[in-house]
């Protein structure tokens, strides 16, 4: 048997492919079972693709196969060794799978202090109105000091410590870190994930929070087009200039963070630009989150300029989703977008496993993460509904109802029962119900309606989807004539490309030929000029014409620097066909996976050309059939190698 997958969990570019012939065998039926947190996805043809969010990889494998040992695993009393080694099929007492309907309590892990409603921004759509309350209170420091006291006797040590709002959390510098520094000295293991913050604060601030925090978040919407229209300052200025100093200090002082995004309808068709001005500044983990119609983007959606539409429907907002994916996994960027997030875990709300704490500045402590202060409950009575407890200013100490947290978990299991999670295939992969959307859907937090619609079904497979056709069915990327005009074709992305020589005057997305190795460096320079006078996202294709004397390992080394400069500078770029082997030696294949090389003909763009749905091979030959019908790249290969081996004997 054979089977291909994509790991998730670690470089999911590279497909791994195992083969073997042992077989396992067994009388008993209940020795062995079917791992329940596959899904299969749609297949009509001659291979078969499966995930499991749980174990984080994608599987290809024949139809036949599949068919045989995997459909019709109950009529059999062997099978292939490689199904039990990948754990699709499992032991009968397996743990691999269990939390999907037994997931374990972590009580009180997650301690959420939100410290004030201040802030030095004035967000068009801030979710907290941050800044417009009346109240100004920020938390007194013993309050935030008692909380972590008590979240101390449940948490067994090991506390996830979250500053997300409602106001911003270095508007506070001083408390925040008596914060910090007091969790840390209390309990013996301390995460901050995550501090989020708007991004406007000095660098003695930055590197304190370098130091001292270990996933910051950053919120930033884009360009400046888009960031001082939704993000201004305080008095109405520009936040733009400030927010990427910030990010290019972090850059410079190499502390990992990463940059969380409002989709609003100006991200649709900026989708390059956007994604290209982080890439240019050197971000590498790119988190987008959809505009909500709650706090101050009530108002907003009212005042001309800034009315939103095509955020707010949801089949345009999950199409929107795969195409900033797209063009961040083009570019290396690592994808934060629902649920691969948590890849790997059974995604859950942190109500149904008790481990939420989240304290206002007056004390109330509630379940919910979406929580802000009292000023909430006017305009969303449900989110009473969280509230677990209180702390008593006057005896010094929390009153929390942990019965009222356990009927919020039933709450929960009651919704996924009225939505029939517990029936639906995508089970595993879903965030099943949100008690917080539920509410501001019905009213009410319970609801005999289901929440659930047929978009949202779809959702959650719709990035393993994309993968998988992007590296496990690979018909994509591919080169196609349209009109004369050449085109780089993605899923949902294309580029139109223009030929040209090295040594000629760089083209809108350039398609060059490079005859020359000498002038490598002079060429690198160039692109990366070039780029930085481009706003939009701009990809360059390369192709190598190879004399004798450059096939040797000194060749191979300047190819290597040259990928490594532009890598450096964040130059987005492929190569046309593999490198000859021999330039590289025994470092090919580790050189082929960091740049993202094609390694064999079979997975470059020259293998074939599309036009009016057409394919044509490099020896000038056609298809045997349309490229719509063909289901993957290794299809389209072995056509093309039948072809080649009839023209040889011929």
């Amino acid at each position: 048997m054979k089977i291909e997958y994509l790991d998730l969990k670690n470089d999911f570019h590279i497909v791994r492919t195992v083969e073997d012939k042992k077989i396992v065998t067994y009388q008993n039926k209940d020795d062995y079972r079917l791992n329940i947190s596959l899904i299969v996805l749609p297949s009509s043809g001659n291979e078969r693709v499966f995930f499991s969010f749980l174990l984080a990889k994608i599987f290809k494998i024949s139809s036949g196969d599949y068919q045989k040992y995997l459909e019709n695993f109950s009529k059999r009393h062997f099978f292939p060794k490689l199904l039990l080694d990948l754990n699709i099929i499992i032991e009968k007492n397996s743990q691999i799978d269990k939390y999907l309907l037994n997931t374990p309590l972590k009580l009180f892990k997650k301690l959420q202090f939100n410290l004030s409603p201040n802030c030095n921004l004035r967000c068009k759509y801030c979710y907290a109105s941050s800044g417009r309350r009346p109240e100004k209170a920020a938390m007194p420091f013993l309050l935030a000091k008692k909380a972590i006291d008590y979240v101390s006797r449940y948490c067994q040590d090991e506390l996830n410590l979250i500053f997300v709002g409602e106001g911003e959390p270095t508007f506070e510098f001083k408390l925040l870190k008596k914060i910090i520094s007091y969790a840390k000295k209390k309990i013996k293991k301390v995460k901050i994930d995550p501090l989020s913050t708007n991004g406007v604060f000095s660098e003695k601030v930055a590197d304190w929070l370098i130091k001292n925090v270990d996933n910051l978040q950053i919120s930033c919407d884009g360009p400046a087009f888009i960031q001082n229209k939704y993000r201004p300052l305080l008095g109405g200025k520009g936040s733009s200039v400030f927010v990427e100093k910030t990010i290019r200090y972090l850059r410079k002082k190499n502390k990992d963070f990463r940059v969380r995004v409002t989709i609003t309808d100006d991200t649709f068709g900026n989708e390059k630009q956007i994604v290209n001005y982080f890439f240019d500044l050197g971000v590498k983990n790119l988190f987008f989150g959809a505009l909500e119609n709650i706090g101050a983007s009530q108002e907003m959606i009212s005042t001309p300029g800034f009315q939103q539409k095509e955020v707010f429907e949801k089949n345009r907002l999950f199409q929107e989703y795969l195409k900033l994916s797209e063009i961040q996994d083009e570019v290396g960027m690592k994808n934060y977008n629902i649920n691969l997030i948590r890849i790997g875990t059974q995604v859950t709300c942190a109500i149904y496993t008790k481990s939420n704490f989240v304290v206002d500045p007056y004390g109330n402590v509630s379940a919910c993460n979406r929580h802000n202060s009292p000023y909430d409950f006017r305009n969303y009575p449900f989110m009473k509904d969280f509230i677990i407890g209180k702390y008593d200013f006057r005896k010094e100490k929390f009153e929390i109802d942990f019965e009222k947290l356990d009927r919020l978990k039933k709450t929960i299991d009651k919704e996924m029962r009225v939505n029939q999670c517990l029936s639906c295939p995508l089970f595993s992969a879903c965030g099943t119900v949100c008690l917080y959307h539920i509410g501001l859907q019905h009213g009410s937090i319970s609801t005999k309606r289901s929440s659930c619609l047929t978009v949202d079904k779809e959702y959650p497979v719709s990035i393993f989807k994309y993968l998988a056709s992007r590296y496990l069915i690979k018909k994509w990327p591919y080169l196609e004539l349209k009109k004369g005009k050449l085109f780089y074709c993605l899923l949902y992305h294309q580029f139109q490309l223009h030929l040209q020589k090295a040594e000629d005057e760089l083209k809108d997305e350039p398609y060059i030929y490079i005859s020359n190795l000498k002038n490598l460096s002079s060429l690198a320079k160039r692109m990366i000029e070039y780029k930085k006078n481009i706003k939009k996202l701009t990809f360059f294709l390369l192709k190598f014409g190879f004399k004798k004397n450059d096939l040797n390992i000194r060749s191979g080394k300047k190819i290597i620097d040259f990928f490594e400069e532009l890598r450096e500078n964040n130059v987005y770029f492929r190569i046309s066909k593999p490198l000859p082997r021999v330039i590289l030696g025994g470092e090919y294949d580790k050189v082929c996976e960091k740049f993202r090389l094609p390694k064999q003909f079979k997975d470059c763009l020259e293998l074939f050309m599309v036009k009016d749905n057409q394919i044509t091979f490099p020896h000038g030959k056609k298809a045997g059939k349309k490229f719509s019908d063909y289901e993957s790249r290794e299809e389209i290969s072995r056509d093309f190698y039948e072809q080649l081996s009839k023209n040889m004997e011929s």
